[in-house]
């Protein structure tokens, strides 16, 4: 589907990666009507975004709950994939100055604010100007520089993966880096940790639920902590606990685990 097409791109592209497409003919010579169809929608979709793809490599900012970041010169390329409610998108990680910022679809210009370190706070309107994936072009003072400090949201859901963070324990491995294959082996120890720096947006109450998967067959019982701060949060690996469906319907869609034989959401509780 174009949807998933153009946000791949996207992904791809802010990683520093290259996406081909395969288009194959029918039997008959012709090209099959879902393919040209996919193609001339992501071609009406760069007509007004080009820039944020061609030319353009992985940013200096780390992971947004939103969607990707492309980077081309001293500019910005925010791929925001789950548009922000209340009118506000919230930047992570970037300490560059900003002269402007636009929405590329119809160049709407749009006001920007800081928000505290390393946060940038843009005014954008209630609803995306498309769809699947809406870009805003940040023109920044000059080269932009970014830390590693994940932004944490009061709204919405704040995904922190085990492949999305560098600082890990050594001898962690992951196998091939996403889908099914998002995971790290070599947990050989309790002091073998991944770990995430964060910057909290707002101060409050936060649910937080550890979500796991295990291969079929393999025995239960070993436990897991996180500590955030001076908080430690103890459980064990049992395939037992239960927690919120469709955040486990979407990590599912996320990573490819509808096929997997077990699954289960440890809702953690409440800090």
């Amino acid at each position: 589907p174009t949807d998933y097409l153009l946000r791949m791109l996207a992904t791809v592209v802010s990683r520093g990666g290259n996406m081909m497409i395969n288009v194959g003919p029918k039997p008959d010579g012709n090209l099959v009507e879902n393919d040209v169809k996919a193609l001339r929608e992501i071609a009406a979709w760069s007509r007004e975004h080009i820039e944020s793809i061609h030319g353009a490599g992985k940013s200096p900012l780390p992971q947004q709950n939103w969607g990707v970041v492309t980077h081309r010169g001293n500019d910005l390329f925010l791929h925001v994939f789950d548009w922000p409610e209340g009118g506000k998108l919230r930047v992570g990680g970037l300490h560059t100055g900003v002269a402007s910022a636009e929405l590329m679809a119809g160049d709407v210009p749009l006001k920007t604010r800081r928000a505290g370190k390393g946060v940038l706070e843009i005014e954008v309107p209630p609803s995306p100007p498309h769809a699947v994936n809406s870009v805003i072009q940040l023109r920044c003072a000059g080269e932009p520089a970014g830390d590693d400090y994940r932004l944490i949201e009061p709204a919405g859901i704040n995904r922190l993966h085990v492949t999305d963070t560098p600082f890990k324990s050594a001898g962690l491995k992951n196998p091939n880096g996403t889908g099914i294959r998002g995971y790290m082996e070599n947990w050989t120890s309790p002091e073998v940790a991944v770990v995430w720096k964060v910057r909290v947006a707002e101060r409050g109450r936060y649910d937080l639920q550890f979500i796991y998967d295990l291969p079929h067959g393999s025995p239960p019982g070993d436990s897991f902590a996180i500590e955030i701060g001076d908080q430690r949060f103890v459980g064990k690996v049992d395939g037992k606990h239960s927690g919120d469906g469709k955040l486990i319907e979407a990590e599912q869609d996320r990573m490819g685990l509808k096929d997997t034989q077990r699954r289960t959401v440890d809702p953690m509780g409440q800090s």
